[in-house]
């Protein structure tokens, strides 16, 4: 039988093929502008990842960012003047004192203050990581920094030998990670662990002068307390103290129980009474049992 066909009927069919084969058309050249575009936004997100799993591997790396700023002036190894006109003092690490009011540099101090621009050189921008207190009584601003790719600066001055580890509470993130970081320094007498000047001083020679950051030695030779602190007497002129306020720290053992110990402390001595002498001691992490 035959079926006769109009010729508007095969004209709508060629129309509707004509429609399809621009749709696929189309279609293709869509397909076409939207491959690179794939192709650049799958760059992206494993880039994206990648630096995030690069940077977990960098020592000390920045677990989270709070705020991107830019340095304007570096004052020494652990203070830096932001773009704003913040200062801001590095939370975990106290570096070598440059010179000022009269009193000459302390070894290295110059190498961590060069250190740190020469970190800064090709990008001021830094990453601020807040911790537990946002200032000091200085009211600077107290934050972690890191470079642009998340690594630490403070670790980067701690393994080269050119900053002391310290722990303050409550500012005590990434304290462990720290500490390992000065430890390799010190295995390998870098920096501030090759000069005698930063050996342990001993307790008997504290006297006039003695202020500021030191580290010191002695055994604890009396024990005396007050209704707010606990005194470790290491001299006749020099004692530790630890505020009760403190004690939350002091899990592994009471300080009451280093009488006879022989110790080593860090931290910052000043003049307190007739002579005598104080250093207040934060954290246990401040205390090396002998």
């Amino acid at each position: 039988m035959w079926v006769a066909v109009s010729t508007n009927s095969v004209s709508g069919m060629q129309r509707r093929s004509n429609s399809l084969a621009g749709f696929a058309g189309v279609f293709r050249k869509g397909a076409q502008m939207w491959r690179p575009f794939c192709v650049w936004a799958g760059a992206l997100a494993t880039l994206a990842v990648c630096s995030d799993a690069c940077a977990a591997t960098l020592p000390c790396a920045a677990d989270r960012i709070d705020e991107r700023a830019t340095v304007r002036k570096v004052f020494d190894g652990d203070t830096v003047e932001l773009a704003d006109g913040r200062h801001v003092r590095f939370v975990g690490i106290n570096a070598p004192e440059v010179a000022h009011e009269g009193k000459p540099a302390e070894p290295f101090a110059e190498e961590a203050r060069i250190a740190l621009e020469n970190a800064l050189k090709k990008d001021h921008t830094v990453l601020l990581r807040y911790d537990a207190e946002r200032f000091d009584v200085h009211q600077r601003t107290l934050a972690h920094l890191y470079l642009s790719d998340r690594s630490s600066i403070e670790a980067l001055l701690l393994e080269q030998g050119l900053a002391f580890w310290i722990a303050i509470p409550p500012g005590l993130h990434d304290a462990e990670c720290y500490r390992a970081r000065e430890q390799h320094a010190r295995s390998a007498k870098r920096g501030i662990w090759s000069n005698a000047y930063y050996a342990p001083m001993d307790a008997q020679h504290v006297g006039p002068g003695a202020d500021g950051f030191h580290v010191v030695k002695g055994r604890v030779v009396r024990i005396g307390q007050s209704k707010n602190t606990i005194w470790l007497n290491l001299a006749p002129h020099m004692a530790l103290r630890i505020a009760r306020e403190d004690m939350q720290y002091f899990t592994n053992y009471k300080p009451e129980s280093l009488r006879g110990r022989d110790i080593v402390a860090r931290g910052w001595i000043t003049p307190f009474k007739n002579g005598d002498y104080v250093m207040r001691v934060r954290h246990p992490d401040a205390l090396e049992l002998q």
